[in-house]
Order: structure tokens, then C-alpha cells, then sequence
């Protein structure tokens, strides 16, 4: 029993440490339950309960700055200073390479909250005031620690997010640190990541892989995914340089910017209208999310799974730009969204329909993933303004409209953000069974920032990856 709480203020010296959001809610579960065939075999709620993403960090940035009170501001200006702080403190137990140059990148995720170590973690060990890498107990899993990273790799998709998000604190800010710590992301990017080979397809490599691997060596697969975002991380850098009159980084960048952009227009699919889900080297095998099938160029071999992200991230990435407007039609990506990528499923009494990221649920129920139907409505949005057309717009605004509606009523929301996924039946599922499967990961019934930020840009018809972005704000 519990008597005489008191709730007293936070002490002055937290509230000064650089800190993230969580990017997830949990609830309590058992640690470890028997899972069903092909699920995931640790509750999400346990993966999750500490765990923030530097992609749904920055997406908090673009959405808080793009609301604007003075809290929204102030809250905004707090996350870019914390990931300053991540990028210019990293854990030396698990440290990132550094590019050639010695700039330095972002690990994919960190611990929400406090973002410093308060004490040295031991020898070869995290240094108090270095970043906490997020993960979780377990006395059955990842050997002798008993402590299981999570998202402790980098990937250049996510560095190129912060590189977006803290553009966008410089631009409304003005503070130098932003576009410096853009800057070093940017080289870090270019320096670790990109294929010189000159035999491929171009582009960039993935990155560095989680789950505690150490020395981390580079992932010579390729994402059109990451490409794409890394397209705009460097356009919008190019224009910071050319606004600060540093015309010949200016057309460096624009150069590195091409190199991503070209890769992700060899990723479409002319027949289905549809982009590729990136590349892989020759020789690996069919795997969840990998379909090594289709042209080869050097050592690498054309991955053709199909993603939904895979055709709105690119199409939001480049299709209002002069270099690629007219190279291919962008109504058939979103086309090949509606056709292929749809769901509809009931959860407490109520119907839904919505978007997954992947044609068919490899295990347990189907589902609806939130983050992508925001992505869809976005998409739809843009390519009808693209070519001053209402081809799209009766069902982005059927697609909004469910998004509302799971926001005030799908299980485990909140009423205020928006749940990550929604199951068939998932109110009746043990906690372990509550997210939607799909290749690389188990969206959880539960409310999350990714699903709450592009709700957010459907709502206000916002495109977080335009390189037109101080425009729209």
C-alpha cells in the first residue's frame, strides 16, 4: 500500500539534460510469453518501453515547427539541441565509424528521456555523459550482459531525417550549431555510405546494423527508401549553402543529392508502375523482404519486394522537383499505393480501412500500420496538386477520415495521438500478439509518434520531405 504521495518538481538539474521523447507507449506485460508461429518472440511492449528513433524524433521537429506556438517552439528547440548533444557525445561501447573526414552520425535509436549516462557503465563501456543506447533486460537473451540493444546501428534514411529536421531548427532558429550538425551528418552520409565502385546502380549503402554488433562494418545493401530521403537531406543543405553564398558546396551537395536521386528512378518498375524496394548483392538470398530478381549491374542485384513506403517517400522526395517532374508519370506510384497495399479490418465493434507497408501479412492478424496511411493521404494530396488534378481526392479524404476515427477510438489509443497499427480483433489479443507483423519489424497496437506526425501532415496537407519545405511552413 501506498499513503501521503507527493508529487514535487522536477529537480532543476533534469531539467536542463538534453533529452528525446518516447517514441512509443507501453504497457506492463510479463517479460517473456510463449509466442505464435512466426511472431515475435519478446512482447513489443517490452522492446519499446524506452526506446526513441531519430526518425520519429525528427519528425517530431517538422511537426511542432509546424504548428508553432510558443511551447510547440520551445519544445522543438529542446529536441534539436538534444540531438547536438547525441551526435557530439557518442557511446564509446558502441560507437559509430566515423567517415574519413571524422565527421560523425546518429545511431537509429536512443534512450528516450534523459539522454546523458550519469555514470561510467565500466571498462570499454559507455563514459557518464555519453548518450544511453536504448534495450532492455532480459536473463534468457544476448549473452552475458543480459541487456539487449535496440536500433544501436545507423542507417543513412535516418541520419538524413536529423539532417532535415535540423535544417529546419536552423531556418526558424538561426542557431549555427543546427547547420553544422547538418553539415557533419551530411559528410558522414557521403563518406561512409556511398558506392564509388562506379559498376552498380550508384546511390548509397543502407548502413550499420543494430542488435550490439561491434566493430559495426557497412550494410552493402541498398534502400530506395534511404535514398530518397537522403536526396532531400542534400538538396535542402545545398540551398543552405547557396543562401550562405557557399556556392561550391552548394553544388557538391546538389552533385551527392543526384547520385541518390538517380538511384531511386533505376528502382522503377515501368510494367507495374511501381518502385523497387532498392538493392542487394548478388548472391543473397530470398528472405522476409528481400526478392533478389531483378536486374543485375556489377555485384548488385535489384531487391523487387514491394513496399508501400518505397512508392510515397520517393514520390514526396522528388516529384516536385525540375530534375525528375517529368521522368516518369507520379500518378502510378500512388496508383500502385491504392491497388496494392490496402486494408480493411474490424477491432472493437468498429470497421477500419487503411494501409500496411507490405502486400501480405506473413503472420497473425492483418492490420492497419497508421504511420503509412498518413504517408498515402499525403501522397495523394501532392500528385493532384502536382498536375492540378482531384483524381485522388475523394479517397484522401476517405482515408483521413479513418485516420480520425482510429485517433478517438481504436484500441489502446488515447484520444490524442494516434495508435501505430490496428489488428483485426486486436482488443482480444494477448499483449504479445498485439502488433501487426511485416518484414523488418512489429508495429505495435499502441500509440506512437511516427503514426502521430503523419497524421498530422495528412491533416495539413504537409510534405516533410518536399525540398520545397520553407515554403509550406
Amino acid at each position: 500500500m501506498l499513503d501521503n504521495v507527493r508529487f514535487e518538481p522536477v529537480a532543476t538539474a533534469q531539467g536542463k539534460r538534453p533529452s528525446f521523447p518516447l517514441s512509443t507507449e507501453t504497457f506492463g506485460v510479463r517479460p517473456l510469453q510463449e509466442p505464435a508461429s512466426g511472431r515475435v518472440t519478446i512482447p513489443p511492449d517490452q522492446v519499446l518501453r524506452n526506446l526513441t528513433t531519430t526518425y520519429e524524433t525528427a519528425l517530431e521537429v517538422q511537426a511542432l515547427l509546424l504548428r508553432g506556438t510558443a511551447k510547440d517552439l520551445a519544445d522543438a528547440r529542446l529536441i534539436a539541441d538534444a540531438l547536438d548533444y547525441a551526435l557530439r557525445h557518442d557511446n564509446q561501447g558502441d560507437p559509430l565509424p566515423p567517415s574519413p573526414d571524422g565527421a560523425l552520425g546518429l545511431h537509429n535509436g536512443y534512450f528516450s528521456g534523459d539522454l546523458p549516462l550519469l555514470n561510467g557503465q565500466g571498462s570499454g563501456a559507455g563514459k557518464a555523459g555519453q548518450v544511453r543506447l536504448a534495450g532492455f533486460s532480459s536473463g534468457d537473451f544476448c549473452g552475458e550482459t543480459k541487456f539487449c540493444l535496440v536500433l544501436d546501428g545507423a542507417t543513412g534514411g535516418n541520419n538524413a531525417f536529423a539532417i532535415l529536421a535540423l535544417l529546419s531548427a536552423y531556418e526558424k532558429f538561426g542557431k549555427p550549431a543546427y547547420l553544422d550538425d547538418a553539415r557533419t551528418l551530411a559528410r558522414w552520409i557521403a563518406g561512409n555510405l556511398s558506392d564509388t565502385s562506379g559498376t552498380g546502380f550508384g546511390g548509397y549503402f543502407v548502413g550499420y546494423p543494430d542488435e550490439g554488433v561491434v566493430p559495426k562494418t557497412v550494410i552493402t545493401g541498398k534502400s530506395i527508401e534511404n535514398n530518397a530521403d537522403i536526396f532531400v537531406a542534400f538538396l535542402r543543405l545545398a540551398a543552405a549553402e547557396r543562401r550562405a553564398g557557399h556556392n561550391g558546396q552548394a553544388a557538391l551537395w546538389t552533385q551527392r543529392a543526384n547520385a541518390a536521386g538517380d538511384f531511386v528512378l533505376a528502382m522503377f518498375d515501368e510494367a507495374s508502375g511501381c518502385f523497387f524496394a532498392g538493392t542487394v548483392p548478388v548472391g543473397t538470398p530470398p528472405s522476409p523482404g528481400i526478392t533478389p530478381s531483378g536486374p543485375q549491374r556489377g555485384n548488385e542485384v535489384i531487391n523487387t519486394f514491394l513496399f508501400l513506403d518505397s512508392n510515397t517517400f520517393t514520390t514526396e522526395a522528388l516529384a516536385e522537383t525540375a530534375r525528375y517532374r517529368n521522368r516518369i508519370d507520379w500518378r502510378r506510384p500512388v496508383q500502385c499505393t491504392l491497388d496494392r497495399f490496402g486494408r480493411s479490418v474490424s477491432a472493437g465493434g468498429l470497421s477500419y480501412q487503411g494501409f500496411s507497408i507490405d502486400e501480405t501479412t506473413a503472420a497473425g492478424p492483418a492490420g492497419i500500420a497508421w504511420e503509412f496511411t498518413g504517408q498515402a493521404v499525403v501522397v495523394m494530396k501532392l500528385v493532384d496538386k502536382l498536375y492540378g488534378e482531384t483524381a485522388f481526392d475523394a479517397q484522401a479524404d476517405l482515408y483521413l477520415h479513418q485516420i480520425r476515427q482510429a485517433q478517438m477510438r481504436a484500441p489502446f489509443g488515447d484520444g490524442r495521438g494516434l495508435v501505430a497499427s490496428t489488428l483485426a480483433n486486436g482488443e482480444v489479443l494477448l499483449p504479445g500478439e498485439q502488433c501487426l507483423t511485416t518484414p523488418f519489424q512489429c508495429i505495435p497496437e499502441r500509440v506512437g509518434l511516427a503514426a502521430t506526425a503523419w497524421a498530422i501532415f495528412a491533416e495539413r496537407v504537409f510534405n516533410p520531405l518536399s525540398s520545397l519545405q520553407e515554403a509550406q511552413q
